[in-house]
Formats: structure tokens, sequence, C-alpha cells
């Protein structure tokens, strides 16, 4: 009776383990369980991806971060332009399909895991040409908590994982509250503010400043960066302007500033929280209806994934002292 039992716990167990790997042969696939769980703009656009739907429904050991239905409404137009374009879905939807699979209590701070999205131009044969998703684990003051305490965030590229662990019998499922978007395009913090236009002149004082050595960090050591565009450079007063031009001690002080250390996408930004920067001076973050303000400074486009961290676009230069 007793050897009975042990046998009989013993087969219970193995049942559950294989279900919660791969799931064995029962049970609905990837796509199926997204379905399931309410992403039904995220599956139609993976029925209509031949490499896509083959794979989360024949394919096993995959991990699909689904967005909600909402997080596609919500698309800036551009996007939702550039998605009337197959290849262009196909690539987004690549970035939402992770190589490895990795439970909500597996997943570390700043875990990188390989995504099926390679960059135009990149060969499937080039390790370097996958691009990983970066996840990131945050305690974050909720806006609508009185009581004071904080609570866990999990994200993935900067999109908040609100319903975990969804075992298909191929792989498993999370759901996102966003896009992951922009993608990528494999550079580094100093690479991406180089070839993106809104922060040319950014790009010049790093040079100037000998500061593009100190922001191609390796990726385990990210960082964020408030990258002001081109127009906050403008608004300058003169005397500040002449001053970045001139005082090369002034401008790096100034430059280092608008970088953290660690990945802060805004779903880790809450309001009066304080992030040290490089110049060992904090940022004071502010959120709410207006948007995320750091210092004095708007955020007006977040979550610009790099290999070593994320770049926001602010609308203003901060100055730590005149």
């Amino acid at each position: 009776m007793y050897l009975g039992q042990i046998v009989l716990l013993l087969l219970t167990f193995l049942c559950e383990y294989s279900l919660s790997y791969n799931g064995g042969t029962q049970g609905d696939n990837i796509l199926q369980v997204c379905e399931n769980s309410g992403a039904k703009t995220f599956v139609k656009y993976a029925r209509a991806t031949p490499w896509v739907n083959n794979t989360l429904v024949n394919g096993t050991g995959y991990m699909a971060l689904c967005p909600t239905d909402h997080a596609f409404a919500t698309l800036p137009p551009v996007v939702k332009d550039a998605l009337k374009d197959p290849q262009t879905v196909e690539w987004y939807l690549r970035y939402h399909i992770a190589l490895t699979v990795a439970y909500l209590r597996e997943i570390d701070n700043n875990l990188r895991i390989p995504s099926a999205f390679r960059p135009p131009g990149k060969t499937e044969d080039l390790p370097e040409a996958v691009l990983p998703i970066r996840f990131n684990i945050y305690d974050v003051l909720a806006d609508d908590r009185s009581d004071g305490k904080f609570g866990k965030v999990v994200t993935a590229s900067g999109a908040q994982i609100v319903a975990a662990d969804k075992i298909a019998s191929n792989g498993i499922v999370h759901i996102i509250d966003k896009v992951m978007f922009p993608l990528p395009t494999g550079a580094d913090v100093v690479e991406f503010i180089r070839d993106d236009g809104r922060f040319s002149t950014l790009y010049g004082f790093l040079e100037k400043a000998n500061l593009t050595q100190a922001l191609m960090t390796d990726p385990s050591r990210p960082l964020t960066v408030f990258a002001p565009n081109n127009q906050a450079f403008t608004n300058i007063p003169k005397p500040i302007m002449d001053k970045l031009m001139t005082n090369a001690t002034y401008l790096q002080d100034v430059l280092e500033y608008h970088v953290a250390m660690g990945a802060y996408y805004a779903a880790g930004l809450y309001d009066n929280q304080t992030l040290m920067s490089l110049y060992r001076k904090p940022l004071l973050v502010q959120r709410g209806v207006g948007g995320i303000y750091v210092q004095d400074a708007k955020v007006l486009q977040a979550d610009n994934t790099v290999s070593n961290g994320v770049v926001h676009e602010i609308s203003a230069v901060m100055i730590p002292y005149k």
C-alpha cells in the first residue's frame, strides 16, 4: 500500500513536470494560448505571417510575449501604418518571440534572452545578429496606492508583464501591456545617438567631451540616457551655451548629469523617484497625467532599447549648476 502511494506520487510529479515545460503532446499551442488570453490582434498578425505561425504552432521551447489588444490599439499612427507592411509585421513579431523559456520566478533583473528578431542585413549564422529581449524588475510606487508601499513590476524591453506563465503545449506565454517598440537595431547607446538625427547636437558634444567611450559599457552594466533633442540645445540661453562650448569640465558635468546607472524603462519610473546620475547628483522623476518629467525636462519618446541600456528623448537640457 505504501509503495503504491509512492509510485502514484512519482507518476503525478512526472506528469506535472512534463506539462510545465513543453506540455507533452496535449493542450493548446502558443498561439491558441495567446488567443484564449485575449491577445487576438497578436494572433491575427501571427497567423498571417508564415514563419511566425509555424513557429508558434509547431515549434517547441519558445516563449511568446503577447501584447494585449489595447497595446496594439494605442500604438502611434506611424507604427500602425508600418504594420501594413508584411515584412515589418514579421520583424515586430519575431522580437516578441524568445528562443528560451523563462518562467516569472526565473527572471532576474537585466536578464537578456535572445529573440527571434534579426535586423535587416544580418544573417542567421552570425551570433551577434540575434537581438536579445532585456528583462528588468523594478520596485515601483503605483500612482493609485495611498499606503506608500512599493510593488514589483517585471518588464520585457520596457513592456510590463501583466499575466505570466501561461503554459502551452510547446512553450509558455507572458502577456505584456504594450508592443515592444521601437524595435532595437543592435546599436549601443553611442551608436544609437550617432545614427538618430534627433540627437546630432548631443552626439557632437559627447565627442567634444570625449565621453563616447565611457558610454560604450558592457550590456551587463546598462545605462539609462535622458537624451536632449536638437531643439533642446537650441533653447539653451546663450551664456550657458557659450560655457558648454568653452569649458570642458562644465560640458562633461552637464552631459554626465543626463546618464543614470541601470536600465530604467518608463515602467520603472514613478513619481518623486530619484536616480543617481553619473555626475553623482540625483535626478528627480515626476510622473502624472501630464507625462514623465526628469528635473524640468519632459520625456517625449521613451524606451529606445539599445544593447547596453535604454535611451529616452527629452525636451530640455538639464543643467546641474550654472
